[in-house]
């Protein structure tokens, strides 16, 4: 989809921890609740300190409906771009 746009990234090995995961493990605390905190291992202590303090934003956003569609990898609004 990134060459249709004529754009050429970057090939590299991914790691085995991602932002997505970190991400994905955040909203999955915030919905599910509890003190279970795996993300706060796999980013450094002063971003997690900070997103500790920012709880409630992920707490926001965790709990908002997805209206993106997925295509081809990538996301984009269901309701188009404005």
């Amino acid at each position: 989809m990134l060459k249709a746009y004529r754009l050429h990234p970057l090939r590299a090995s991914r790691h085995e921890i991602s932002s997505s995961t970190v991400k994905n493990l955040m909203y999955r605390q915030a919905l599910e609740g509890g003190e279970r905190e795996a993300w706060r291992d796999k980013v450094p202590t002063k971003v997690a300190q900070l997103i500790a303090g920012n709880w409630r934003v992920v707490e926001h956003f965790a709990a908002m409906e997805d209206n993106t569609k997925r295509v081809m990898g990538m996301k984009f609004p269901e309701d188009g771009y404005h």
